[in-house]
């Protein structure tokens, strides 16, 4: 029984994943938030009819982040197309996320996104194929697939070939510490206080 239900979590993702391609920005940012969500915590789960609610009820602004860097990297026609957006989920400044409306208790309590001491959720999104990487805020980080995906694309269409660590040195994303991430997913262990690049919005305030 319980295998039946994984496989129809793994269907249900692997649909949403096919689909990214035709989806708008808003869209692939929905689909990954409501796919980050902990079932284990809300006793939800997820389905086709729960996830349009969130859809339709989920208010968005995304914030298109600044890039900077070697020229190659950033603004060549051979350079991978790839655009980085953030949401802030602190109500009382930018409010950049409204809240669910029109839903019950229940579907509040199942869709709602709540945060603790962080409250950034940042993708980088393929403006080609559509293609989404969760890299800062997300319970999972897709960072090192992201580098490894740039760096098989830019090296096919460039003569000069490109490492992790001349990306490191030259390519550069306002709110993102792009080294921290390589560091603290290359490490043994995942140190969220060692590398607070790897804080998720759902980690709770520590009192001390």
């Amino acid at each position: 029984m319980i295998s039946k239900i994984y496989l129809l979590i793994l269907l249900f993702f692997l649909s949403f994943v096919k689909a990214q391609e035709n989806m708008d920005l808003l869209s692939i940012f929905k689909m990954q938030l409501y796919l980050d969500k902990n079932d284990e915590l809300s006793s939800c789960t997820k389905n086709d009819s729960l996830y349009f609610v969130f859809k339709k009820n989920m208010i968005l602004k995304l914030d298109t982040l600044k890039k900077r860097g070697n020229y190659d990297l950033i603004e060549s026609v051979f350079a991978p197309k790839i655009e980085f957006y953030a949401i802030n989920l602190s109500f009382n400044k930018n409010k950049n996320l409204d809240d669910v409306k029109k839903m019950t208790k229940k579907e509040a309590n199942c869709l709602g996104i709540f945060s603790g001491t962080f409250d950034k959720y940042i993708l980088a999104i393929d403006n080609k194929t559509r293609r989404s990487y969760r890299i800062v805020g997300f319970n999972s980080n897709d960072f090192l697939s992201f580098l490894s995906d740039y760096l098989e694309y830019y090296n096919e269409h460039n003569d000069k070939k490109l490492t992790s660590n001349s990306f490191l040195k030259n390519y550069y994303v306002e709110g993102i510490d792009f080294k921290c991430l390589y560091n603290g997913l290359h490490s043994d262990e995942i140190d969220r206080k060692k590398y607070p690049c790897l804080q998720r919005v759902n980690d709770p305030i520590l009192i001390r």
